[in-house]
């Protein structure tokens, strides 16, 4: 009995794994993990799909993780095949290809190793064989310059499903060729696609009859772009190219003509120009023609150069007709390849941060996380921000700098006068730094009128040690810890009024400073400085520089500098690596330098930059830009406008694998609680999930004790929680709260709301883009009704907009609110 009960839990096991393998997917979405019918990441990179009777036929590079390790002088294609577009099975390696030229290309240096790039396959009818084309490159024996070889291979099977044979390697009309693309008309003549660098531009070349070599130039297109598709709809023919910036993404363009001889009309954006294409690059137009409709379908790949194995694709049905082409916002979707048609399912993520597609949208963190400091330690992020007056200081973790959650509060409470008597407002704690030193974690950051304080942990979970006075000091603000390689320790710091950069020694415990410190910086405006040492060339054997950055012009306008010296007291040099430019992001700045995992990568795609934007009610919301080095310089963002001068991205491919939106814990009771001011500890209660809070006397508002807040989110929300209030007094105040430059509060009032029986739900919806925040109050938790008219409150005492709870008395009166149920729900 045991041995047959093993038998049938193994089968029932095996039929499990099976069926999950094989599980059909009913949408494609763009940029997500694709899995194969082996529940593998689809690996056809790069690649191009042909339709042969009932099958579409996709073949691509493979770029599975380990594949050049394992097979260092062996490039490969892969071939997977579909009835439905949809979901794909692997047909398995069609080729094996090494080293095409031994005596010629390198395959023994890594970075100069040879390659195999952009497989298209054709089929002869003529010969009954399959042609496939490829990109082969890499670099001469005895130079140190890459992508110098830039022939294609033509390689032949007799089956879809191959293997094929490498045939000819050669330049097409013997001219230099890099990226390669594929095309056959609706008289079935074929088209090779390919980029010449030296001419400036890319060629389609009609194929011999055999499809064995390039006959005869139909156009070259002075444009200097690579990843050439075209497609052919309804008697006009669409050409779609990407700019010639390696593996970074950038604005795909589009042109049109009546003939494949042009004249071609001027090229356009494709998608909005500061999306980059959404992060990708072409490879393909695939029309896919039915019984009611046609299809043209955008096939692009988003590349991980770090991970070329986790590389996705984004593909989108796109607009197309009269001359226009346009690729919509990814999202998921469906094709019903028999019909010709498709439909857009509907975006699944917020307007903000990670877009589920390996992009991101700026602001990634759209809620008050004003003045951020990140820092990498190992393969986690961490962040902290300015909380002002509101207690905590709070902590965030990420495994992919785009999705946050909260892991900590640094304290509690300041034990300083002010903070107790609710006369602290816009007080507290401004700008901190974050760093990872002895194994440990450092917050370091100043309050304006008490001084520099300190607090470290082993964990960025805790716990902290209690706060420690660094300096008693006035008007101090914006504090760096920065320790060096010579055991040196140091502080910088700003004073209010913005300015200057001040240097200190401190004591290599971080408790004390040494001396009053030298001025480094005047500014025209000098404050939050960040000090890091990086040496971008790390091979040269030069000293590395001392960077300052810092922001200067202001908390609502300004821009980004950034300070350079070989010598930590400077002098300095000075240069602006980020700015508005003509983007409607205002005052990009002050934030954090950060590297993904290599502090000696300086590629595209290794540093990135945090800075705040002030906006609005929402405060100052967290922006993430893309950093490259250039002449020892980090700038930041994009060049926008053509202008040159670097600017903040809008959509950008996320630095690294994500899986999907995650928000920071918004409902329950957690860390994203903070109180207004100190709060008095023998009064308040968390148990069993209800927060109780015993009323103690104020004469308004703003001077109650124990109000809980939370931080609001996104573009649009709505927060509801259930008050029991049959033990507050008859003179006690209580409701919900929201609360800024001024404050709105819906108090419970038995009589208007028409409740009896010491229970009701309190509700207040934000939409901040309409500037409208409406209460509503409910007695059964599930039918609100408005209560007062709309409203609204802007950002106030360097805040953004928050909502909480409170409870106060106009006497000592015993009075007992209890607090369930605290839902926060971020709608767009």
């Amino acid at each position: 009995m045991k041995k047959y009960f093993l038998r049938l839990t193994i089968f029932i096991v095996a039929i499990c794994a099976i069926s999950i393998a094989s599980a059909q997917q009913k949408e494609i979405v763009p940029g997500a993990r694709w899995l194969d019918n082996n529940g593998d990441h689809i690996q056809a990179h790069g690649g191009g799909i042909v339709h042969f009777g009932d099958r579409y036929y996709w073949y691509g590079e493979q770029r599975r993780k380990g594949v050049e390790e394992k097979n260092p002088f062996h490039r490969f294609v892969s071939c997977y095949s579909s009835t439905d577009l949809m979901n794909w099975r692997f047909e398995g390696d069609v080729i094996k290809l090494s080293n095409p030229k031994p005596d010629i290309l390198i395959d023994s240096v890594p970075k100069l190793r040879w390659v195999l790039e952009r497989p298209k396959v054709y089929y002869n009818k003529k010969t009954k064989t399959y042609v496939m084309y490829m990109h082969l490159d890499g670099s001469y024996k005895g130079e140190t310059k890459g992508y110098t070889f830039a022939h294609v291979g033509v390689a032949t099977s007799k089956k879809a499903t191959g293997p094929f044979k490498l045939k000819r390697v050669f330049r097409p009309l013997g001219k230099e060729s890099r990226d390669i693309g594929q095309f056959i008309d609706d008289d079935g003549t074929a088209y090779l696609i390919f980029e010449c660098r030296p001419e400036k531009g890319f060629y389609i070349a009609k194929l011999s009859d055999d499809y064995m070599d390039v006959e005869e130039a139909t156009c070259f297109i002075p444009s200097r772009l690579e990843g050439g598709a075209i497609v052919k709809y309804k008697g006009l023919y669409y050409c779609v190219g990407s700019g010639l910036t390696a593996w970074r993404p950038n604005p795909n363009k589009y042109a049109t003509a009546k003939s494949l001889a042009g004249p071609w009309s001027e090229f356009k954006d494709i998608a909005p120009a500061e999306s980059n294409t959404y992060s990708s690059q072409s490879t393909m137009l695939l029309k896919v023609e039915g019984r009611k409709d046609t299809t043209v379908i955008f096939l692009a790949d988003q590349w991980r150069p770090l991970e070329q194995h986790e590389s996705r694709y984004l593909w989108m049905p796109v607009e197309i007709g009269n001359g226009k082409l346009w690729v919509p916002e990814p999202q998921p979707w469906s094709i019903d390849v028999k019909n010709g048609t498709h439909t857009l399912n509907g975006k699944k993520t917020m307007d903000w941060g990670d877009q589920g597609n390996l992009t991101y949208k700026n602001p990634v963190l759209l809620t008050d996380f004003s003045d951020p400091d990140v820092i990498r330690v190992g393969k986690k992020f961490y962040m902290v921000a300015s909380d002002f007056h509101f207690m905590g200081m709070q902590m965030l973790e990420s495994d992919d700098m785009v999705n946050w959650r909260y892991v900590s509060q640094v304290y509690n409470r300041l034990d300083y006068p002010g903070f107790d008597e609710m006369k602290k407002y816009a007080g507290g704690s401004w700008a901190p730094s974050l760093r990872y030193h002895d194994g440990k974690f450092w917050v370091y950051f100043c309050t304006p009128h008490e001084g520099l304080f300190m607090s470290q942990a082993e964990k960025p979970g805790g716990p902290w040690s209690p706060l420690h006075c660094v300096k008693n000091a006035y008007h101090w603000e914006d504090p760096c810890p920065f320790w060096d390689e010579d055991g040196k320790a140091y502080l910088g710091r700003s004073a209010h009024g913005a300015g200057p950069i001040i240097l200190h020694r401190m004591s290599a415990d971080g408790k004390e400073l040494l001396n009053d410190g030298d001025t480094i910086y005047k500014g025209p405006v000098a404050e939050g400085t960040k000090i890091y040492k990086i040496q971008p060339k790390p091979q040269s054997g030069e000293p590395a520089w001392y960077y300052l950055l810092i922001p200067e012009g202001g908390v609502s306008q300004g821009w980004q500098t950034a300070l350079r010296s070989k010598n930590i007291y400077g002098p300095y040099e000075r240069k602006t690596v980020l700015e508005q430019a003509g983007t409607n992001v205002n005052g990009p700045h002050q934030g954090a330098l950060v590297n993904i995992g290599d502090d000696n990568d300086f590629s595209d795609g290794q540093w990135w930059f945090y800075h705040f934007q002030q906006k609005g009610a929402h405060g100052r919301v967290v922006h993430l830009q893309p950093v490259r080095w250039k002449n020892d310089w980090p700038l930041m963002g994009e060049d926008i406008d053509g202008t040159g001068r670097p600017s903040p991205v809008s959509i950008y491919r996320t630095p690294l694998m994500t899986n999907g939106q995650s928000l920071p814990q918004t409902s329950g009771w957690g860390l994203q609680w903070q109180w207004n001011h100190n709060p008095v500890d023998s009064h308040w209660n968390l148990q069993n999930d209800v927060l109780t809070l015993k009323a103690l006397p104020a004469t308004e508002f703003k001077q109650a004790r124990n109000t809980y807040t939370q931080k609001t989110m996104g573009y649009e929300s709505e927060a509801t929680v259930e008050l029991d209030f049959s033990q507050v007094s008859a003179d006690a105040h209580y409701g919900i709260c929201v609360m800024g430059k001024t404050n709105e509060l819906l108090e419970v009032n038995s009589d208007k709301m028409k409740v009896n029986n010491g229970k009701i739900y309190l509700r207040v919806h934000f939409d901040f883009p309409k500037k409208k925040y409406q209460f509503s109050y409910s007695t059964d938790g599930k039918n609100f009704n408005s209560f007062g008219d709309s409203f609204y409150v802007d950002y106030g005492f360097w805040k953004g907009v928050r909502w909480g709870v409170y409870h106060y008395t106009e006497n000592t009166a015993n009075s007992v609110l209890h607090v369930k149920n605290p839902v926060y729900n971020i709608l767009k």
